[in-house]
């Protein structure tokens, strides 16, 4: 039997209620409900249904998962408050169960309990993991266009593994510690979010700019990118920020000059971006977010873009080429004492969107393997420079973009 991994994400609410001592203790019998989906994106074609049972003292509860649209679904209803058993089933076109996989989840009353079922192959025996909340810390969001070269917003770990295409769009940012949510583009001009629990969507607002890489600055609350008004093709780029609703438009720069890619440092209001002071040669700046206070960060004779940072602040990342292309490489650079460490890929191609993995022990960025823009693959390294591991291989996405931890 061929094994998968099931991964179930467990996104719970969980209350508690505080009684005086000499009070009897009220229990809430209020019933509660799962609400169940399960991604079909990589289930092997043999799998033709999807059952669930749930297990509860001497209470047994039967459910089958409805496929569509790339998911299979089921909503459980008027289950009792507590633990149950929940064992899962997948079974071929001859009702032969071929997988199976079983945890233990707790309905909250009057609560609706999301639970979430990942399938993904691997070569070890079936395994259940179970989190809580959020998404776990080492898996990141990309966007990558399909075989129709449709931008694709995708959901992958730091090893390559548990890829999940979730939605069309381009740029998503995380909303929050929690990373339960993202906001995104989708069209032309649509500010949209997902709920990464729920798997829905919701439309926040109608952009009237040409935004390009959004980015979540947690110290401003403010959603930062780059744009230029449609119609315009020239190649002046601009810095603007707006709120979580899409609303309360501030422009930060208004130049002559490429401006793009803004980011900030965890508890800072410094806004870091590369810029093109003539055509062809790239530095790092910052800005305050009044449009105060620019100064160069990074400038030399080489093309300097793509600055990123760690969570903690104390490390930025960003990419350097050197004019002849002779040289071109991922630089780690120590805030306070301005060490660098710099990783070499010269030998692989040009190095795109570097990003710190949520404990800083990797950067994860995209390189230009082939001929066109199109054959970018993502690669690993260690931050001290070393294990550089290529984790994705092109077989079903193309240009690999923009990797994001927090």
């Amino acid at each position: 039997m061929r094994t998968f991994i099931l991964l179930l994400m467990l996104s719970l609410t969980v209350t508690f209620c505080t009684q005086q001592i000499n009070e009897p203790v009220q229990v809430n019998d209020t019933p509660g409900q799962l609400s169940l989906t399960l991604s079909m994106a990589k289930a092997p074609s043999e799998v033709a249904g999807i059952s669930g049972t749930l297990i509860k003292d001497q209470d047994t509860v039967k459910f089958d998962f409805e496929i569509k649209d790339g998911y299979a679904k089921a909503t459980v209803e008027d289950l009792e408050p507590g633990d149950w058993y929940l064992q899962v089933d997948a079974y071929n076109g001859e009702s032969k169960v071929i997988y199976s996989g079983s945890t233990s989840v707790t309905v909250e009353p009057g609560v609706v309990t999301p639970v979430y079922l990942n399938l993904d192959p691997t070569t070890g025996s079936l395994e259940i993991i179970v989190t809580w909340g959020g998404v776990k810390p080492s898996m990141m969001l990309m966007m990558a266009k399909n075989k129709d070269l449709e931008w694709r917003i995708l959901m992958m770990d730091i090893n390559g593994k548990h890829l999940e295409d979730l939605i069309d769009g381009r740029y998503p940012i995380w909303i929050g510690k929690q990373r339960n949510k993202f906001i995104f583009l989708r069209g032309r001009d649509e500010l949209c979010e997902f709920d990464v629990n729920r798997r829905q969507v919701s439309v926040i607002n109608t952009l009237t700019v040409n935004a390009n890489f959004l980015f979540y600055s947690s110290s401003l609350n403010r959603i930062l990118f780059d744009y230029k008004h449609f119609g315009d093709y020239s190649l002046s780029w601009h810095l603007a920020s707006i709120d979580l609703t899409g609303r309360d438009f501030q422009q930060i720069t208004d130049g002559e000059f490429w401006q793009k890619y803004p980011n900030t440092p965890m508890n800072s209001d410094w806004i870091y971006y590369h810029t093109a002071l003539e055509k062809g040669k790239k530095q790092i700046n910052r800005i305050k977010p009044d449009g105060s206070g620019e100064e160069t960060v990074i400038v030399d004779e080489n093309y300097n873009e793509f600055p990123a940072f760690s969570l903690d602040g104390q490390k930025m990342v960003y990419t350097r080429m050197s004019v002849d292309s002779t040289f071109m490489g991922v630089v780690i650079r120590d805030l306070s004492s301005s060490n660098e460490t710099v990783i070499d890929v010269s030998e692989l191609g040009q190095p795109t969107y570097p990003a710190f993995s949520s404990d800083g022990l990797y950067v994860v960025f995209s390189i230009i393997t082939g001929p066109t823009h199109l054959d970018r693959q993502l690669f690993r390294a260690k931050s001290d420079g070393s294990e550089l591991t290529q984790i994705t291989f092109g077989n079903d996405y193309y240009w690999y973009a923009r990797p994001l931890f927090w």
